[in-house]
């Protein structure tokens, strides 16, 4: 939604304008209090496994419905099933459940006892009873796909005793040590279905408070809307959009907070969202091709791509996961006016019973916890440099991922992508003016998506018109709508720009980031290298099926501005001979211990068969100059670290190539850092061979514009210039 202004055609910032920027909250009202289901055996006879009561409430004993996954020794065989006998003094009744097979008065005990449910519980209750003392119930839980947790441990009394564990899809009530006796008793089982959260947004007064409240905020967001005009506006070319062809990597770990089995979601759901988030940010999930037609040219490829971190902040191998059982039963929604980060944001530090985050300039945290009224809330940019402990995204572990505890309505990974376009600097697309008398007067500061009243809920039928932006209405396939996970489909081309923008400025530390190269096996070794593909490791030589021209490791600017906007910038020939600016990213795989190399960066006119070390070292210059060194660093790189080398260039005219085959404006350039052992790999002729098979040596493929006759150069997209092949 984009809202005209006149004059300058900027928005007005306004203080009402100011209070609708920062965090947003997905929320949902306070839901009904589930219905309770109570099991007090008065009904029941002999053993118990499964019968049609019992299937009428929806639970079973003795045998598992799934593989358990890590459940420990039991001290007492089994899992096994109850049986019912009629004793005194039953809690209620004269009927009561035992972990015995048989007996007058059950003095066969039959081990420890599995309880499981047809749908996950929200939590569950019973009284128990065992007869030594000094003994421990241990009750454990599993989730729907069988990873199991210990969620209580209870020390043994005299009498009855009610225990209290956590939601899960199945228990393991176990009893250890004591005596001799084994024996126990159940009763009273009582337990409440999960339950699903629906979206809401109820961050108006939230918002008010901590923008009265803090300052520094407000102006770092100012900061950042004046970068992203500024990268709007050197991104645009004869008034189109063009963008690099690189896709960025994200690394991602995630920190699983929970207090029930059923919330210490598996490996496999926490890898379902990455996948899901690839899919999303790339434009290919499935629906975007539901699109309304109105809409479709719109859809965008954000060249955005997210992995489990492979080295977490001590150099160590990870998946890229962390478990953290806690005592918090249901994280707060973030309170408002709160000046202490315990208590802003209790799931994120350990000293509140939640996880500390890795190092947010280098990994985008996310925490998956129970959270209260709340399927997921984000961090700004803005939040980055006052509250870094606080950057990332926490998640409600019923909307993340695809797979495992998800819900039916949000079980496809997109509350999640919502959140993360909020990390990245994307405002919900009705603008946040619910609350106005004026719902129309709110923009999300993109200038492709219709203006639109307020947030839409559910699924609306194609078109529904708000705000007068008839005859396409509402774009409420957007993920930065409020509608269900299958109806969210879709970002702009418009929210590209905006996204990538902070990527690129503000967040481009994480760009930069070792966490996704597992530490190489001489960790305490240094070792010099250069990204040749967004998914390169440094590893040598280069197994990558993709393309060895367009580093991300190399951009240029038009001006001497990046290192505050990594973005690539396609360069621009200038008669006056005023130079433009190539950077160059040298990173240090090792864990520890720096090491000092020589950067050397050369340019050539691409063409076919193009090799090494001719035409780069400036030996041929018939019919032009075909290639030449543009500079010489030397460089220190600390382990783990990176650093951003700037070299100007004066960039030769395309003009002077009009009698070479192909296209007179493709150029490339070469990045290759020496170190005293010298390269891994000898080099040879063939170009492609000596990038892919050394890791200090990267290449990119430009293209060349001329200011003076108007053009500010292209921007690359999919080019291939000759054939670079190893096949060649």
């Amino acid at each position: 939604m984009y809202t005209h202004y006149p004059s300058s055609g900027r928005p007005p910032w306004s203080p009402l304008a100011w209070l609708l920027l920062p965090l947003l909250l997905l929320t949902a009202p306070a839901p009904a209090q589930p219905a309770t289901t109570l099991l007090d055996f008065e009904s029941q006879s002999g053993t118990l496994t499964t019968d049609a009561f019992l299937d009428s409430l929806g639970i079973s004993f003795g045998t598992p419905g799934v593989t358990l996954q890590g459940l420990p020794p039991l001290v007492n065989p089994g899992p096994g099933p109850v049986t019912v006998f009629s004793v005194d003094g039953a809690p209620s009744g004269t009927q009561v459940a035992a972990n015995c097979a048989g007996g007058i008065g059950c003095e066969f005990p039959g081990g420890s006892v599995l309880m499981e449910f047809a749908e996950p519980t929200g939590d569950v209750t019973f009284q128990a009873r065992a007869f030594t003392r000094g003994a421990q119930f241990r009750v454990y839980g599993y989730s729907a796909d069988g990873t199991v947790t210990l969620l209580n441990t209870v020390a043994t009394t005299a009498d009855w005793q009610t225990i209290r564990a956590g939601g899960a899809k199945g228990y393991v009530i176990d009893l250890a040590g004591g005596g001799a006796g084994r024996t126990f008793y159940l009763d009273d089982i009582a337990w409440s279905p999960a339950t699903e959260l629906s979206l809401d947004c109820g961050t108006g007064e939230e918002l008010l408070d901590r923008l009265q409240n803090d300052r520094p905020f407000l102006l770092e967001y100012d900061r950042i809307e004046q970068l992203t005009e500024e990268y709007t506006r050197t991104l645009r070319t004869d008034d189109e959009l063009g963008f690099g062809a690189e896709v960025v990597t994200i690394p991602v770990v995630v920190h699983v907070v929970y207090n029930t089995a059923t919330e210490n979601i598996s490996d496999a759901q926490i890898q379902s969202q990455i996948d899901a988030l690839n899919d999303l940010f790339r434009g290919v999930n499935a629906g975007v091709g539901s699109v309304p037609s109105a809409f479709a040219a719109q859809v965008a490829d954000l060249q955005i791509q997210f992995a489990l971190a492979q080295r977490d902040p001590n150099c160590e191998p990870t998946n890229g996961i962390t478990r953290t059982p806690t005592t918090v039963t249901r994280f707060p929604k973030p309170p408002r006016n709160s000046t202490d980060p315990l208590v802003r944001n209790p799931v994120k530090f350990s000293a509140s019973n939640g996880q500390d985050g890795w190092p947010s300039d280098q990994y985008l945290n996310i925490w998956v916890c129970d959270i209260d009224s709340l399927l997921g809330y984000a961090s700004w940019p803005a939040d980055l440099a006052a509250r870094p402990a606080e950057d990332g995204v926490v998640m409600h572990h019923t909307a993340f991922g695809t797979t495992g505890t998800v819900s039916a309505t949000y079980g496809l990974g997109r509350v999640c992508a919502h959140e993360i376009g909020h990390w990245l600097n994307l405002r919900h697309i009705w603008g946040d003016d619910g609350g106005e008398a004026d719902v129309c007067a709110g923009s999300d500061l993109v200038d492709d998506t219709p203006n639109q009243g307020t947030n839409n809920r559910m699924c609306p039928s194609f078109p529904s018109v708000s705000c007068d932006n008839g005859p396409n209405g509402d774009m409420f396939m957007n993920h930065m709508d409020y509608t269900t996970d299958a109806c969210r489909t879709m970002f702009t081309v418009g929210q590209h720009v905006r996204a990538a923008a902070a990527l690129f400025t503000t967040r481009a530390s994480i760009i930069g980031s070792p966490a996704l190269q597992p530490p190489p096996a001489g960790a305490s070794e240094p070792d010099l290298w250069s990204a040749d593909t967004w998914d390169d490791t440094g590893a040598e030589p280069n197994p990558s099926a993709e393309v060895m021209y367009q580093s991300a490791d190399i951009w240029v600017r038009q001006s001497n501005d990046g290192f505050l906007n990594q973005e690539h910038q396609n360069p621009v020939y200038r008669s006056s001979g005023e130079p433009n600016y190539v950077y160059v990213r040298i990173r240090n795989r090792g864990c520890a211990g720096e090491q000092t190399g020589t950067t050397n960066l050369y340019w050539a006119k691409a063409g076919s068969g193009l090799s090494w070390p001719v035409p780069w070292d400036g030996s041929v210059a018939t019919p032009a100059l075909m290639g030449q060194p543009i500079g010489s660093q030397s460089v220190t790189v600390d382990g783990g670290e990176f650093e951003v080398l700037q070299f100007e260039w004066v960039v030769p005219n395309p003009d002077d190539y009009t009698g070479v085959p192909g296209d007179r404006a493709h150029f490339c350039l070469l990045s290759r850092t020496e170190t005293p052992g010298g390269m891994t790999f000898a080099e040879t002729g063939n170009l492609w061979e000596n990038v892919r098979q050394n890791n200090n040596i990267v290449w990119k493929n430009i293209s060349v514009g001329s200011e003076d006759t108007g053009g500010s150069g292209g921007f690359v997209n999919d080019l291939i210039v000759g054939n670079f092949s190893e096949a060649e």
